[in-house]
């Protein structure tokens, strides 16, 4: 079960660099408009404005960046959904990577995508602090004969950002209780197509 959305990783890191961005404004603003350089003859409230000004379109400039890193999450799936699927298997033809997953699945099947940390999280926030956490593209299929199977493709880290190359992180297939796990997309492919053989 994929179990953890990146979209609050990299909206976390926006974040940290956001507050560290606004930290920095408000004090150069403090320096160019702070107290001891507004005459005597302005009141507080008029010296404090252009301060608190600021500081709102600074926030607002932050919540953009939020929104942006939320639709590159999507775009990042969208990316993982079209690349060749050779590209994640050299053994496997060119096709787009969602349209190979659905030839493989049967047309029946269902999908649910995301953007995960690969399951790398140990939920100790002490410990995943000191972590560059991957990040992965997780998609879950669930098979018209209750299978279900699970892909992550590791797109980068949360340090480091997107990698040029993406990678297969993970590969399962669940038969009731029974974990079935798989290093290359080629096997899964090869296991599915004999089970809808029988």
């Amino acid at each position: 079960m994929l179990l953890f959305s990146s979209a609050h990783l990299l909206i976390g890191s926006s974040a940290q660099l956001i507050s560290q961005q606004l930290l920095a404004s408000s004090q150069k603003i403090t320096e160019l408009n702070g107290i001891e350089s507004c005459p005597f003859i302005i009141s507080y409230r008029d010296c404090l404005y252009p301060m608190k000004r600021l500081f709102s379109l600074l926030v607002l400039l932050s919540l953009t960046q939020c929104v942006q890193a939320q639709v590159s999450e999507i775009e990042i799936i969208d990316y993982i959904k079209q690349i060749p699927v050779s590209q994640l298997d050299s053994a496997l033809p060119g096709d787009p990577f969602s349209v190979w997953l659905k030839g493989i699945s049967g047309q029946s099947a269902a999908f649910q995508w995301e953007m995960n940390d690969c399951g790398e999280q140990t939920g100790n926030p002490a410990i995943d602090a000191e972590r560059d956490m991957p990040t992965c593209v997780g998609v879950q299929g669930s098979l018209a004969d209750h299978r279900v199977i699970s892909i992550m493709i590791m797109t980068g880290t949360i340090r480091s950002g997107l990698s040029p190359e993406p990678a297969i992180y993970d590969i399962y297939l669940q038969t009731g209780s029974v974990f079935q796990n798989f290093k290359r997309l080629r096997d899964l492919e090869k296991e599915l197509t004999f089970l809808h053989s029988k």
